[in-house]
């Protein structure tokens, strides 16, 4: 169950939208489709697992990413255009790994990045702003109650692009800036620096 959604928000009752996706027969996720909705968190179903815990989680690598654009203060296009790209690593990895297309697209995919890039209540988005202002990753996890998933997600997903050998360069700058230390605006510049290919 995931989608697009801060718990503190659908504890308060203002208006949600999230998917569902369980191993078993199709009338067992609408009996549960249908006892977890309520008049404001509306639940859509989906047989596609793997997609739906891609999204679920790779987004908050991407977060990470677009909170140190934010904090750069690079302005919105940037923001725009790191998400965009985002969503296309993230398509080369549910590709690799027979997800449906569909899936990445609807709540778990796309809706889930944009609200987890877009929102200072994002673990991970945050992460992202704090290290763009120069704090180290140990700093920043000694003075949080909660860890932020793309710390660790980004290490498995470095790990899947080796074993699949997949392109993923935002990831991969991630991983850089978090595991080894690398300088935030050399790794920008970097990524600007990159071959120009087709979309």
């Amino acid at each position: 169950l995931t989608g697009p959604s801060h718990a503190e928000d659908i504890a308060m009752g203002k208006p949600a939208a999230m998917v569902l996706a369980i191993n078993g027969p199709d009338h067992d996720t609408k009996e549960l489709q249908a006892e977890i909705s309520s008049p404001f968190l509306r639940i859509y179903r989906s047989d596609d697992r793997t997609g739906v815990a891609l999204g679920s989680c790779i987004k908050n690598i991407y977060a990470i990413a677009s909170g140190i654009v934010f904090g750069k203060k690079y302005g919105e296009n940037a923001v725009a255009s790191i998400i965009s790209r985002s969503f296309a690593e993230i398509k080369i990895v549910a590709q690799s790994m027979n997800a449906k297309k569909s899936t990445l697209a609807g709540l778990s995919g796309m809706g889930d990045l944009f609200l987890t890039c877009s929102s200072k209540e994002s673990r991970n988005f945050s992460l992202g702003i704090d290290l763009a202002k120069g704090k180290t990753l140990n700093q920043i996890i000694e003075k949080k109650f909660s860890v932020a998933e793309g710390v660790f997600t980004v290490r498995a997903l470095k790990k899947l692009s080796m074993n699949k050998k997949l392109d993923l360069p935002i990831n991969e700058a991630i991983y850089k800036v978090l595991y080894r230390k690398k300088n935030i605006d050399v790794t920008i510049q970097e990524l600007l620096n990159r071959p120009i290919t087709k979309e």
